[in-house]
């Protein structure tokens, strides 16, 4: 039984380093984008968003740090909101890369030792899809 709890152990480690080098890599590799300098006037209501700056300089955003460097349920409210500061907005291609990653990690681990939820990745890549159309 020993060898079995070091291979679950060793399958738990490398599905992990996996994951952090997908979520920390990919916004680096796919860049910044600037932000509007003369943004529209938004209405006081109105909630305006921020994107997540991540690795970029000042005044430009990274729309995939947004979704896969910040905590779940901010990602969600960022998914969920209409405005952002600076005409930010989602790409397609963000959108449906973050999907895959959700699909992908989700279904490689659901067998693996150790404890996961379903609904907040659900929720999250629901969101993506959605933010599609």
């Amino acid at each position: 039984a020993k060898p079995r709890v070091c291979v679950r152990i060793a399958e738990v480690l490398a599905m992990a380093a996996c994951l952090l080098l997908t979520c920390a890599l990919t916004p680096v590799l796919w860049g910044c984008r600037p932000l509007a300098p003369d943004e529209a006037k938004v209405q006081e209501e109105d909630y305006v968003g921020r994107q997540v700056r991540g690795h970029c300089p000042e005044g430009e955003y990274s729309d995939l740090s947004t979704l896969v460097l910040q905590p779940k349920h901010a990602a969600i409210k960022a998914l969920f909101t209409a405005k952002f500061e600076g005409g930010a907005h989602f790409s397609s291609f963000s959108l449906i890369f973050v999907y895959c990653i959700l699909f992908g990690f989700t279904l490689a681990s659901g067998g693996m030792a150790y404890p996961f939820g379903l609904f907040v990745p659900h929720i999250m890549a629901g969101g993506c899809l959605g933010r599609l159309t």
